[in-house]
């Protein structure tokens, strides 16, 4: 009796919990196995390793195996992640919100992060051949594989990723597309240590490539402004600028400079005068098809009165597409070019409008003529071309002050007795 209650006899079911538990910590310590070998780049490791081991197991950050194969690109063979796919290997699976990285991030985003190896490449073709989603994309800022491609500076991979499928218009959260990523990759790398001419020529390329796969130079971004206009303030390359104003990107838009209450908005043609950008860049969008006769700018100003007030250069080049123009319009405040450049003190501006028939005896609303405006600034070379090509020193504006008055007043006695 006593000895049958000593008896031990297993509960119900342990004969077959106990084989289950230790393939559970043999999972476990193969997974553990697979991610080492994955870490040292041991491909023949991987590939007896992965058929036992389980294929969703997490790294400590939250990357399953092939993701963490993924995030060495380039420094590991690319066999590893075709060993670890042909083992089952889900190729689109996501890192939850618990992962110390992106969340929704695939293998194929950590791999295109890894641009910046070169042999990064051949990851990513191995992972786009067997199902990888090019477009797909972080849960909280809309990171597709393209953007990572695009920081890294890969174009290989860029070009792979848009011959796969990728789309090369989708906006991340922020609202840029890949062509407003590419100004703020610009902007980014200005203190990254780059040889002289290397950071434009990087952002041409790949403005070049991303357009030729047909992104769309119009699209705008969330404050409502396309990627020239960005580009632009700037002072990005003209041959930047070139691909996009080839490319269609509107010239009409209106772009807001400043802060209030000096907010103002210019057309991007304006914006290339008016930010110096190379005199083909201007060249190119008159070329379009632009009309300088529309007062398309600020206080009701044509490009022509813009330029006046701007750059000699740009005058020349408008008048040369269009040299039908009226020289003698008025912007709001009434204002003729030639009216601005000579308040600007430019002499070849205004010697150019005179010469091709401008009149300088147009007043501004207050009355004041070309003379007056530069015989207030002490712009002597201007006023003699003006009285050289018949500007009338007895003028008077609204108050009653003739261009010698307006120089006295101003205190520039020489000057008012030379106009008296």
């Amino acid at each position: 009796m006593v000895q049958g209650a000593l008896d031990f006899k297993p509960l119900f079911g342990m004969e077959s919990i106990q084989p289950t538990r230790h393939r559970h910590f043999e999972g476990i310590i193969m997974s553990q196995a697979l991610l080492e070998a994955i870490a040292r780049g041991d491909a023949a490791a991987v590939r007896t390793l992965a058929p036992t081991a389980d294929t969703n197991t997490r790294d400590p950050f939250g990357r399953a195996p092939l993701s963490a194969a993924a995030s060495r690109a380039g420094s590991i063979p690319s066999d590893i992640l075709l060993a670890l796919i042909e083992s089952g290997a889900p190729v689109n699976a996501t890192q939850g919100k618990d992962s110390d990285e992106e969340a929704g991030w695939t293998a194929l985003h950590h791999a295109c992060l890894r641009g910046s190896f070169q042999d990064a490449l051949g990851a990513v073709e191995v992972l786009l051949a067997h199902g990888a989603q090019p477009n797909g994309s972080g849960e909280d800022n809309g990171i597709t594989p393209l953007y990572l491609a695009l920081t890294a500076h890969h174009l290989g991979i860029v070009e792979a990723l848009l011959k796969a499928g990728a789309n090369v218009n989708t906006p991340m959260a922020s609202g840029n597309t890949p062509l407003h990523h590419l100004v703020a990759l610009f902007r980014q790398r200005k203190d990254g240590g780059y040889k002289n001419g290397e950071r434009e020529a990087m952002a041409t390329a790949a403005v070049k490539l991303l357009l030729a796969h047909g992104a769309d130079a119009g699209a705008r971004d969330k404050d409502g402004e396309t990627a020239l206009a960005k580009a632009l303030i700037l002072h990005m390359p003209a041959d930047f600028v070139l691909a996009l104003v080839a490319a269609g990107s509107p010239l009409d838009e209106r772009v807001k400079l400043g802060n209030p209450p000096e907010t103002l908005y210019f057309t991007p043609v304006a914006m290339a005068i008016g930010l110096n950008q190379p005199n083909e860049v201007l060249t190119a969008m008159l070329a379009r098809g632009i009309d300088a006769s529309k007062p398309t700018e600020h206080e009701g100003q044509t490009l022509l009165h813009y330029a006046a007030m701007k750059r000699y250069a740009s005058m020349q080049i408008i008048l040369k597409h269009q040299p039908g123009l009226d020289l003698n319009a008025r912007d709001e405040s009434g204002a003729t070019p030639l009216f601005l450049a000579a308040w600007m003190g430019s002499d070849s501006g205004v010697n150019l409008l005179l010469e091709m028939g401008a009149d300088p005896n147009i007043p501004d609303e207050g009355g004041n003529t070309p003379l007056h405006t530069a015989a207030r600034n002490e712009h002597g070379g201007v006023i003699d071309k003006l009285l050289a090509r018949g500007a009338d020193r007895t003028l008077r504006n609204r108050n009653g002050e003739s261009a010698s008055d307006r120089a006295r007043k101003a205190g520039h006695a020489s000057l008012a007795a030379k106009l008296a």
